[in-house]
């Protein structure tokens, strides 16, 4: 069956509506976000929260502060690893709005079907 597993939203709103209606049975959202509503006078009701229930899905909210005490933990665990090398990320730097889809595009072209 077609649909999402699992949904680690931070936009809320009419997005999380569109999340919810194609959410698998027993899938799950981990609400960390609602960006789309914060600055609204009038908060915006979600309107499919029936399928929540029809389809067993759980929904969590999750703020990251009830985690700060465990970042010394992490640190300890994640350092050794940067100064391995073992960690590491990539940046993708571009000028201008109208090179970022050229990029995006390129990117997900090379990168995803390499030649």
């Amino acid at each position: 069956m077609m649909g999402i597993d699992i949904c680690f939203e931070n936009v809320g709103g009419k997005m999380l509506d569109a999340v919810i209606l194609n959410m698998k049975v027993h899938g799950q959202i981990a609400v960390c976000g609602m960006i789309s509503q914060y600055n609204l006078e009038q908060l915006e009701s979600l309107q499919n929260l029936l399928y929540l229930m029809m389809n067993r899905i759980r929904l969590d909210g999750l703020i990251a502060s009830d985690y700060y005490h465990l970042y010394p933990k992490y640190l300890e665990m994640v350092l050794p690893l940067i100064k391995k090398g073992q960690i590491v990320h990539a940046e993708d730097i571009v000028k201008g709005l109208e090179s970022t889809i050229v990029n995006i595009l390129r990117r997900c072209l090379f990168d995803c079907f390499p030649i």
